[in-house]
């Protein structure tokens, strides 16, 4: 999706001395300000704050910044990207109605915040069944073998 494109930030886009001195600014005590047109000094409410030291951080990991509003609407191939999926298998979650998606004419959209609901439910499901598998293995007494070998 391009307006999607446009609003992601690599940590390449800005250069690592800036990061490292925007870290600095954010992480020290005192609170960054902002300076109006005119001069006027404006405290960064706790919010954005708060979100610039999260951002900073992610970059610090040299991971990609997305920045979307939650009504977003995500074409297939961005929405299967986005959850790091084949767009076929983001199709089949569809037809099945797991995932909820719109048309626009012939096309399906898929809203960002339907996106961040469906990774928060799977990653819960998936965690259940790690735990339920590890319940099992530490019951029959296997969890202590790795890759069919004792310890």
């Amino acid at each position: 999706m391009n307006a999607m494109a446009e609003r992601r930030i690599e940590p390449s886009d800005i250069p690592e001395d800036e990061q490292k001195r925007l870290r600095d600014l954010f992480g020290a005590h005192a609170r960054p300000r902002l300076v109006g047109p005119e001069g006027e000094p404006f405290d960064l409410p706790n919010a954005l704050n708060d979100l610039f030291v999260y951002l900073l951080q992610i970059m610090k990991t040299r991971q990609a910044v997305l920045l979307a509003p939650a009504e977003e609407a995500f074409t297939t191939q961005a929405a299967a990207n986005f959850l790091g999926m084949s767009r076929p298998y983001l199709l089949r979650l569809l037809e099945a109605g797991t995932l909820p998606s719109h048309r626009v004419g012939t096309h399906r959209r898929i809203l960002f915040n339907d996106l961040v609901a469906f990774q928060r439910i799977r990653g819960k499901e998936r965690n259940a069944k790690l735990s339920e598998m590890t319940k099992e293995a530490v019951e029959a007494g296997v969890y202590d073998i790795v890759d069919g070998c004792e310890e």
